[in-house]
Parts: structure tokens; C-alpha cells; sequence
């Protein structure tokens, strides 16, 4: 959805999309953070993630200052989003076998995971490390256990310091030791083989070498005892 609120609170327009319309409420952005910091800053802002003031569904909320010519700020529009879009970016990252991809607002609240239940109830993940870390503005590899996996995860994660969202990138740690075991096994396998190349070759070029050289002394010593050098 998107609204035209005046400076004073005051909803003076709104249009929302045919598919709400039915279960679309009124709403009041007058009390909102994200209207009265875009009242204070005169630019833009985003909210984290909370229920639509429209749906009740988990959602964001993007607001714009419209200024005159001088400067002055004339009205606010706000534009609601769902997290749809959020989830299908989340969903092509892909690592491996179970390892997925999840996104958090700034307070630490799902905005976009796997498990379709904690986006829904906005699941607060604030108390995990590696979301405070994300939180903070980090960018690095941790490891964490997953209540969702209910298994050890090694994790890539990155912060997006201009939103304060974070971003990771999980994987069970059991698939990276499977993986670089069977990563050990073939560096290992070829190591051997090329030991046994290496070893035959010079099996082959030692008798290339001293083959004649040994035919060439054996025919010396026949000729030696045949012939009476004095």
C-alpha cells in the first residue's frame, strides 16, 4: 500500500493493492517512528519488521519527506511491503545440501527464513550470537547451534550497516567435514597415484640409462678374458 499523510498525522490518501482491499484496515501512521524521525530528518527511512498496519501480516514500512521548494516538508508517504519479495530473493541462496540462507531486522526479528512459521511470528532471534553480530555490522564465519537444524552450523554472515539488517548464510557443519574429507580422500588418492607414476618412470628411465651401460661393461669383460692385453 502507499499513503499520503500530512504533516500533522492526518491520512489523506491511500491506495491499496486489489488482493487486501477486502481485509484492509484504516491505519494510523501518525504514532509511528518512521513518521516522526522522517518528520525530524526530512528524508527517507525503513522500519523493521512488525505486523501491517493494513494486514496484521509481518511486513516493512518505507517512508519518503515531500519537500516545496524551500525546503519545507510538506507531506510524508509511506508505502507498506510485505516480505514476499524478501523471501524469494532468501530462497535462491543455496548452499549445499541443508545449507539455506536467512535475513533479520535490526532488532534481531526474522524477516526472512525457511521456516515459514518463525517469519509469521516474527521470531525474535536477538539472543543468538551470530545475530548480534550481524546486528552490529560484522561481516564474518562463525559457528552456532541451529534450534531449526537442531545441529551444528558453520555460518557466513554479513551486516548491512545502512538498515542495520543482517544476512547469513548457514550450512551443518557434518556436510563441510563430509566435504572436505572426501576433498582429503581424493588429494590422497592422486597423491599415491602420482607417487606410483613417479616411481615407474624412474624405474623405466633408470633401465633406459644403465641398460647399455651394463650391456656395454658385460661385453668388456667377455672381450678382456678372450684377449691377452699386456
Amino acid at each position: 500500500s502507499i499513503a499520503l499523510l500530512s504533516v500533522d498525522g492526518k491520512l489523506n490518501a491511500i491506495s491499496v493493492h486489489e488482493s487486501i482491499q477486502q481485509q484492509a484496515k484504516v491505519p494510523d501512521y501518525s504514532n509511528h517512528p518512521l513518521f516522526i524521525d522522517t518528520l525530524d530528518n526530512k528524508g527517507s527511512d525503513i522500519s523493521d519488521v512488525h505486523p501491517s498496519f493494513i494486514t496484521g501480516q509481518p511486513g516493512i514500512v518505507m517512508s519518503q519527506a515531500i519537500l516545496n521548494d524551500a525546503g519545507e516538508i510538506r507531506a510524508i508517504l509511506f508505502a507498506e511491503l510485505d516480505l514476499k519479495p524478501l523471501e524469494a530473493i532468501r530462497s535462491k541462496v543455496r548452499f549445499g545440501i541443508k545449507g539455506h540462507s536467512a535475513m533479520v531486522d535490526g532488532q534481531g526479528h526474522v524477516l526472512a527464513h525457511p521456516n515459514p512459521e518463525w517469519v509469521k511470528e516474527i521470531r525474535d532471534l536477538s539472543d543468538w550470537p551470530i545475530v548480534q553480530k550481524m546486528t552490529n555490522g560484522d561481516t564474518g564465519v562463525t559457528e552456532f547451534y541451529s534450534s531449526f537444524m537442531q545441529a551444528d552450523m558453520v555460518a557466513g554472515y554479513t551486516g548491512i550497516k545502512s538498515l542495520g539488517w543482517g544476512i547469513m548464510v548457514p550450512q551443518p557443519r557434518s556436510e563441510i567435514e563430509a566435504a572436505v574429507n572426501s576433498m582429503l580422500f581424493k588429494v590422497l588418492l592422486w597423491s599415491i597415484f602420482g607417487i606410483a607414476i613417479a616411481i615407474l618412470a624412474a624405474f623405466l628411465l633408470t633401465r633406459c640409462i644403465t641398460g647399455p651401460i651394463n650391456t656395454l661393461a658385460s661385453m668388456a669383460v667377455k672381450l678382456a678374458s678372450k684377449v691377452d692385453i699386456p
